[in-house]
């Protein structure tokens, strides 16, 4: 059948602990967003550290561009609670030391709230590298209306080589309100071709619109860490929105979604906008969806299975299974799609033995990879190992090597049909 084009779609513990949710808002929802973040600088306060030796409490002056007082940091935002309903803390969480546990916030000096641990992490997570999002519900009455409010962050003390640590980018403290109107918008969804979807907003109320974020749901690579594939895909680094389709400062409000490499998919993607309003709310509007629609190529997104522990580099060599289902015959590109922390110091990625990458990036910093992998001779039907180099000694010293984050290297396979 040839391809028909164009579809277009019209949609009118010692802690207290909080409620365990890995909720994010839902179409519908009308919130703000508060957002403190560490600044992006070289040296150690481009993250805070939560825990051991090093923690911000214990090491005041290596964070000069915050607003410390002791365990205090000030969010330095006024925050508005008329009409509030609820309210939802969400870290941008880095495990960095192995059997770290139960990353906890205080608001304004009152009770601790753990953060949850991922359920699409294996148990024990903390012995599972990752760099994820979680999100905890808290009273609105832990806040105090307009400016003054302040939070401190803490782990248990306990660690199986007495250096607990967490690595925090950023926390968004999110406030859901009553909205007081009902708001019209309609999301216009658009194929042109095989590769692009143009995506847009009209609606009655689209000179209400500051900003748009486009956002879909589908199954996909699993940048934001907590194991789920098949989800709205949108994060943050440094409280900015990252890993969506595009965003949109001015009318008339448009984004092209580059498909060339969005697995295919069982069920119709959904696209959404979460829109931020000139009077500083955001809103997340009511979902269109639509079937993708290809015929010349199929994209899998290969999953990693028999994920390691302690997955740093300077442990030794660490390896993980993916299944390529597509004929390898007919595969024409393929590329590595992953997180890691302090990836200058990789040694090689090794797919069934064949070194297909040797080393990029930073050290001592949060990165995501897009890696080709030009030698697809070393694919094999079916199951394959893909492994990791040992980070050898650096002028005879240990160095840190690098940490590869939940959920492992995923494998995106380009074939023809």
């Amino acid at each position: 059948m040839k391809p028909c084009y164009p579809f277009l779609f019209i949609i009118l513990f010692t802690a207290i602990v909080g409620k365990k949710t890995q909720a994010q808002p839902k179409p519908g929802d009308y919130f703000k967003e508060y957002v403190w973040t560490t600044p992006d600088a070289d040296g150690n306060s481009k993250f805070l550290r939560v825990g051991g030796r090093f923690d911000y409490i214990l090491q005041p002056e290596n964070y000069p561009d915050l607003n410390l007082d002791g365990e205090k940091i000030f969010i330095d935002q006024n925050i508005d609670l008329e009409n509030a309903v609820k309210a939802e803390i969400i870290a941008e969480k880095v495990l960095c030391h192995d059997d770290t546990k139960n990353l906890r916030i205080a608001l304004n000096g009152g009770k601790q709230y753990s953060f949850p641990e991922s359920p699409d992490i294996p148990e024990p997570q903390e012995l599972y590298m990752h760099h994820f999002y979680p999100v905890v519900t808290v009273p609105v009455s832990e806040f105090k209306n307009g400016g003054d409010n302040y939070f401190s962050m803490e782990v248990d003390t306990a660690q199986h080589w007495n250096w607990p640590q967490n690595l925090i980018y950023g926390v968004i403290f999110r406030i859901y309100y009553k909205q007081p109107e009902k708001l019209k918008f309609e999301i216009e969804a658009f194929q042109t071709s095989e590769n692009e979807i143009i995506c847009s907003v009209s609606g009655a109320d689209k000179n209400k619109i500051e900003s748009v974020d486009f956002i879909a749901k589908y199954d996909g690579p699993d940048w934001d860490g907590d194991g789920v594939y098949y989800d709205w895909h949108y994060h943050y680094f440094r409280g900015k929105i990252i890993n969506h389709i595009g965003s949109s400062t001015s009318k008339p409000f448009e984004q092209n979604w580059d498909l060339s490499w969005v697995p295919d998919q069982k069920k119709p993607v959904q696209i959404s906008v979460r829109i931020q309003l000139k009077t500083g709310y955001t809103y997340f509007a009511k979902p269109t969806e639509l079937e993708l629609n290809r015929n010349s190529y199929s994209v899998e997104l290969c999953k990693p299975t028999d994920v390691p522990q302690q997955w740093v580099t300077r442990n030794g060599e660490h390896e993980e299974s993916i299944f390529i289902n597509s004929d390898i015959k007919k595969i024409t590109e393929a590329k590595m799609v992953f997180t890691t922390w302090s990836s200058g110091y990789f040694n090689g990625i090794y797919i069934n033995d064949n070194l297909v990458f040797i080393r990029e990036g930073n050290r001592y910093d949060y990165k995501q990879h897009h890696i080709p992998v030009n030698y697809l001779e070393a694919f094999e039907q079916g199951k394959n190992i893909v492994k990791t180099g040992k980070t050898q000694l650096h002028h005879g010293q240990m160095v840190h090597g690098v940490e590869v984050m939940w959920p492992g290297i995923m494998m995106l396979i380009k074939s023809e049909k």
